[in-house]
């Protein structure tokens, strides 16, 4: 197995540790250029429960080039604001958002990293503000260290804790 592949399986079951509800993605790139991220599962059992370490071992034995899509929601207790390229700063103030954890994506976007308030159902929406998706419970997004295929990657850009999600958001 590749070192990315051994980097991708140890990083997965770092996520399963903290919780957080994984599963395996391809990322392919479209005729406009644009990158599509899909479930290599059908995944809806797992927006309820989280996989063992076996079923993980299983998906990167079955697709050696998976990537990881990082469930969101109650299920890991978190909600993700994903910041695509171009959206207006004034919109993502209006949310006062605390510092938390946050990574880049490959296209320059940004995902934002908020605790999922126990009890509370946040649903995914996409274009919550223009350029600004909200995933929630029913959603998923890629994570590092996955990468697109034309080697861009996901990288963290802290190592802070998960910040509660603000009431204006909630």
């Amino acid at each position: 197995m590749s070192t990315k592949k051994n980097e991708l399986l140890e990083a997965a079951h770092v996520y399963l540790d903290r919780h957080w509800t994984i599963i395996p993605c391809k990322l392919t790139k479209e005729a406009d250029g644009k990158v599509s991220k899909r479930p290599l599962i059908p995944w809806k059992q797992f927006q309820e429960r989280m996989p063992s370490h076996d079923e993980i071992d299983e998906w990167f034995k079955r697709w050696p080039d998976c990537h990881i899509g990082l469930v969101t929601g109650s299920v890991s207790g978190v909600i993700v604001v994903d910041l695509d390229v171009g959206y207006d700063p004034k919109d993502l103030e209006k949310l006062k958002l605390p510092k938390t954890l946050k990574s880049k994506t490959p296209s320059g976007g940004c995902h934002i990293f908020l605790r999922h308030p126990h009890g509370e159902k946040i649903k995914t929406v996409a274009g919550f503000r223009k350029k600004i998706d909200i995933r929630g419970d029913g959603g998923f997004v890629v994570i590092a260290p996955s990468t697109y295929p034309d080697g861009r990657k996901y990288e963290w850009k802290n190592d802070r804790r998960i910040a509660k999600a603000p009431d204006a958001l909630v």
